[in-house]
């Protein structure tokens, strides 16, 4: 049999095909954890951050990964003390949580709770840089 007449399956001289990509997916994920350290048991043993196509994404999972394996509370607020901290993030502007977008997907209650915190902190640092 002559392989010239043989269409090869894959082009061994194409770029290797990405998994998609879903950062809308990712947010939604990680503001439900968020909102429910409870949920990162069903998805522990498969859920790894290397799965995260955005890098911020995946150092938002390890973080809440660390905080529920320590027994403490992963939320926005607890992440927030922990990534204002981090000096690679206030290179990139900051709080991980606000500029990967998670914020944005988390529940009506949390949602007013935690802006009402952010909102208290932001003004005492206005007043206090009076």
């Amino acid at each position: 049999m002559n392989s010239d007449n043989v269409t090869p399956l894959h082009d061994s001289r194409a770029l290797p095909r990405l998994p998609p990509i879903n950062i809308e997916a990712e947010r939604a994920l990680l503001g439900a954890l968020l909102c429910n350290n409870r949920w990162l048991e069903a998805v522990a043993d498969f859920l790894k951050p290397e799965h995260f196509a955005s890098a911020m994404h995946a150092r938002i999972l390890e973080a809440i990964q660390k905080l529920f394996d320590r027994g403490q509370i992963a939320n926005v607020v607890t992440l927030k003390a922990t990534f204002d901290q981090d000096p690679a993030l206030m290179e990139n502007g900051g709080c991980a949580l606000s500029s990967a977008g998670v914020s944005e997907h988390r529940s009506g209650w949390v949602e007013a709770e935690v802006d009402a915190w952010l909102a208290a902190k932001e003004q005492a640092r206005d007043t206090s840089v009076e």
